[in-house]
């Protein structure tokens, strides 16, 4: 691997170190999606990123069903008893 190679990969190298998941796609097939990898190659014919997190948020929901406020932690949004609460969490595919 060249150096500048190594550059590429730098932050991603660094975040498998520190215990994070490794996802790339080959940069020469027609498939473009993302897999886990367990053990990367850091090979100039992949690209890599840290696999991302999904999000989640909790969502309260008036009597009209009309979205009213979110909250990024349970426990706030249970402070809001008397409205419907909706935990959405996304999907990354």
């Amino acid at each position: 691997m060249t150096r500048e190679q190594l550059n590429k990969h730098w932050k991603e190298i660094e975040a498998f170190k520190n215990g994070a998941e490794i996802e790339c796609r080959r940069l020469d097939w027609l498939d473009d999606t993302w897999g886990v990898v367990g053990v990367p190659e850091w090979s100039e014919y992949c690209e890599y990123r840290v696999k991302p997190k999904a999000r989640e948020w909790w969502c309260i929901v008036d009597s009209d069903g009309g979205p009213c406020q979110t909250f990024r932690e349970k426990p706030s949004a249970d402070y809001y008893k008397s409205f419907h609460i909706t935990h959405v969490r996304e999907v990354i595919e």
